[in-house]
């Protein structure tokens, strides 16, 4: 996360926010490169639950931040932060999507975007998943948002803490307890 201060992109965030068109384009130009990065580790963690590629994931997640309409994100920790959520609505949903056409019947669909026969995949682990992070929100926001922005975004430990302000051992320390829950929360439901 060293490639982007917190400054440059908190200002283009204002920049943006006031409808200035130079600012979106050296906003989304400046996380372009890093939301890459991020969706790709996530993906590569995780590339029995979907074909998509990190670019097709970063595209989604652009696409969502127009149709949201405009930015209003304070700082660069809110803008990751809401962006992590944004990779795992879109991860869920796709996912969501795939267990819609695997209940339709035994046939294999091609993905457009790798153009790769799919396999089947644990649609109901992603839905369970989904259930207990909400829960999870419910019980401890900080727990929820690590493993958002660990799991779903692909930030190290060290960007986690960053981002949220906390060490990193408080980092590890909320990554364990968080993992645990879901564990326990996934088992008890299969």
């Amino acid at each position: 996360m060293d490639a982007t201060p917190d400054t440059d992109v908190t200002l283009l965030l204002d920049g943006l926010a006031k409808g200035d068109t130079v600012a979106r384009n050296d906003f989304y130009r400046t996380v372009y490169a890093e939301l890459k990065r991020l969706a790709g580790g996530h993906l590569r963690h995780q590339s029995t639950l979907t074909n998509l590629d990190a670019t097709s994931l970063v595209h989604e997640v652009f696409m969502r931040f127009v149709q949201r309409g405009g930015l209003q994100l304070d700082n660069r920790k809110v803008f990751f932060g809401y962006a992590s959520q944004v990779m795992r609505s879109v991860i869920i949903d796709y996912v969501r999507e795939r267990g819609a056409q695997k209940r339709g019947g035994d046939r294999r669909f091609e993905t457009l975007v790798t153009g790769h026969v799919g396999d089947v995949f644990a649609f109901d682990e992603i839905e369970q998943l989904h259930d207990a992070l909400g829960d999870l929100q419910k019980i401890d926001q900080r727990l929820h948002d690590v493993v958002e922005m660990r799991y779903f975004g692909g930030l190290s430990i060290d960007d986690v803490a960053e981002i949220l302000g906390v060490s990193s051992v408080t980092v590890k320390r909320d990554w364990q307890k968080a993992r645990a829950y879901l564990f326990k929360a996934i088992r008890t439901t299969t």
